[in-house]
């Protein structure tokens, strides 16, 4: 038994000393397993473009597009060499998408895969392109597009951008915009939608969601979102003419002038209309020939409508 106990305690020392000289030599290293045990390496790519026309983004990261005094990209990736391409102006920017999980002792850094570029202040974007290939959060700020192709695999941000065509067909997880600028927008997302302080005043606008939707002090010609499981909520915002709101299992609250025409039906739930209350009724209508109009109906849920 003793000799036991010896032979465990110097093969304890025997690991210590391994660890320290491990550690020492930087032996601590964040791990995947994809098809065996490999290292996670750190491969990065960057590049200082003259010009940049359009962008199209097909990396496994997070990407940040911004406005910056000269243009400039950097990719880091931890499974292969990231690719930069750069014909005449068009931007393709590709890395591959980490498909595997990794492990690394929580006193060592894990590798931040990200892609970064900067667009010189003044550059009007012929067209930027985040697809299905896109697989990570895409976030765009301060930037001027004449076209926009938004489909990540992630969440996607803009915060301050103009863009020239409709925003049409734009799909991501959650979505949050603010002092956004198109013609309209057709949106689809699967998680929550935040809209602020943003302008689709051309044509009518679209967004389905099955989470919350919440849209703050925008102007809108027309529109229609579409909840699912979802609560909306609608706050001093413009209408050249009508909003409609639909949602199943979930509350509508709207916050809006007097002046304002509402239409709404619930079939389990309360009405508040400005002074207006009631929990048995279904249906109520106030100011029907006002030029700003709103039509809020749930499945199951309340209804309720404030001054501004």
């Amino acid at each position: 038994m003793k000799k036991t106990v010896k032979i465990g305690f110097l093969l304890l020392i025997l690991g210590l000393i391994l660890a320290i000289l491990g550690i020492a030599n930087n032996g601590i290293k964040t791990i995947y397993w994809h098809d065996g045990f490999h290292i996670a390496k750190r491969y990065t790519a960057s590049a200082q473009p003259t010009k940049i026309k359009s962008i199209t983004l097909k990396t496994g990261s997070n990407v940040i597009v911004r406005s910056g005094d000269h243009n400039s990209i950097r990719v880091t990736s931890s499974i292969d060499q990231p690719q930069i391409t750069d014909n005449d102006g068009q931007i393709t920017v590709a890395s591959s998408v980490k498909n595997y999980q990794s492990f690394n002792f929580q006193f060592t850094t894990p590798i931040n895969e990200t892609t970064v570029i900067t667009v010189a202040k003044g550059t009007k974007l012929e067209q930027l392109t985040a697809g299905r290939a896109q697989n990570g959060d895409v976030s765009l700020n301060g930037l001027n597009v004449a076209k926009l192709n938004a489909n990540p695999q992630g969440d996607l941000t803009l915060r301050e951008v103009n863009v020239t065509q409709p925003l049409t067909d734009i799909t991501a997880y959650n979505t949050h915009l603010t002092k956004v600028t198109a013609p309209s927008l057709t949106l689809k997302s699967t998680g929550d939608v935040t809209i602020n302080q943003s302008q689709f005043e051309k044509s009518a606008s679209s967004i389905t969601s099955s989470d919350d939707v919440t849209i703050r002090q925008t102007k809108l010609k027309s529109g229609q979102i579409n909840g699912s499981d979802s609560d909306i909520n609608l706050s001093d915002n413009q209408l050249a003419q009508q909003l409609v709101a639909k949602t199943t299992g979930g509350d509508i609250r709207v916050t809006t002038a007097q002046s304002s025409g509402v239409n709404v039906h619930t079939d389990d739930g309360g009405l508040t209309i400005f002074s207006w209350h009631h929990d048995d009724q279904k249906s109520y209508q106030y100011q029907p020939k006002a030029s700003e109009q709103y039509q809020l109906t749930t499945t199951d849920g309340d209804i309720t409508v404030t001054a501004s």
